[in-house]
């Protein structure tokens, strides 16, 4: 099996996995490539194009490649797709002791936002929440620009070309006073199962709002980011792919768009923190009884996404019709 490591639309260690495919081809063995139990878009990766070359440089035939992906809607028509839900984290997830018991004293926070390494989407929105909700928001962002590790992450210069001098102005601000840490974390990636050490801080803050790992292209992937507030009973905003609230409900879970607008998650995914500062902004101007209120209504909407968590199984994500 050849590892290919990624992040939303880059292959990492792509060197490595060019000479990994040429050396099966040399040897006439199968081309097998794993995505490692994450879901990126493989042609966003530029995966297809780069195999297509090298089918074409030794005459190699397509339908011996096969690319196995936690991706659930993956699909080409030469090469061989095989699905495999990432169940890892959900497994873990599970495994936690939910604390749904929302403390809405005079600490309590309206929003949470729980970054470990940035990208273009989560700088701003972390900016955003950094430059106007900081005291009501209950924020970390682990990014540390003299790191090697993060300097790949930051995401500055892309939202600096898409959003204009606002916005990159206030990402700036928070990077100088950056990391945001609630704990010490020594080493990064943040990996399971201290990525959900977090959950402690659930009962201080209403609504999570989440940034996924997979978003460009034509991808739907799940792991820890959403099973959080799912077990810990938190309701969730979602920055995402195309479709990525559709397809939760496809699996049966449940969101809340009686309470906010979540027609952005059909658009493309460029669109999604634009309309989430919306959403945001409305939410800021409530009082705490007025949140305590709201997440009584919403109690239904969460226990019921809970309960489906639990039940969820690998058959579940394989029969699915996703968007």
């Amino acid at each position: 099996m050849i590892d290919i490591s990624t992040n939303d639309s880059r292959i990492c260690n792509r060197d490595q996995v060019i000479i990994d495919i040429v050396s099966a081809i040399q040897k006439n063995m199968p081309v097998n490539l794993s995505t490692i139990q994450e879901g990126p878009c493989a042609t966003s990766l530029g995966l297809y194009d780069l195999l297509d070359n090298i089918c074409a440089t030794f005459s190699y035939p397509k339908s011996k490649i096969s690319l196995t992906t936690s991706n659930l809607i993956e699909s080409h028509p030469e090469y061989t797709i095989i699905k495999n839900p990432s169940l890892w984290y959900l497994e873990k997830a599970k495994r936690l002791t939910s604390n749904s018991t929302k403390q809405f004293d005079n600490n309590f926070k309206h929003f949470g936002h729980f970054i470990g390494h940035g990208n273009c989407h989560r700088l701003q929105l972390g900016a955003y929440l950094y430059a106007a909700h900081q005291p009501i928001t209950l924020q970390t962002y682990h990014c540390n620009v003299t790191d090697s590790y993060h300097r790949s992450h930051i995401g500055l210069e892309d939202l600096l070309f898409k959003n204009g001098v606002n916005e990159f102005t206030n990402a700036v601000k928070l990077l100088l006073n950056t990391p945001l840490m609630l704990d010490p974390i020594y080493t990064y990636p943040i990996l399971l199962p201290e990525t959900l050490n977090i959950t402690t801080a659930y009962p201080n803050f209403f609504v999570e709002l989440v940034n996924i790992s997979y978003f460009s292209g034509t991808t739907f992937y799940v792991d820890e980011k959403i099973w959080r507030p799912m077990v810990m009973q938190t309701p969730f905003m979602v920055q995402g792919s195309q479709h990525f609230i559709l397809n939760l409900h496809r699996l049966g879970f449940k969101t809340f768009s009686t309470w906010w607008n979540e027609d952005y998650s059909e658009d493309p995914c460029d669109c999604h923190v634009t309309t989430m500062i919306d959403n945001i902004k409305k939410i800021s101007t409530l009082t705490i009884s007025q949140l305590a209120d709201m997440y009584e209504e919403m109690r239904p909407t969460l226990e019921h996404n809970y309960n489906r968590l639990m039940t969820i199984t690998k058959e579940d994500f394989l029969q699915a019709g996703y968007a």
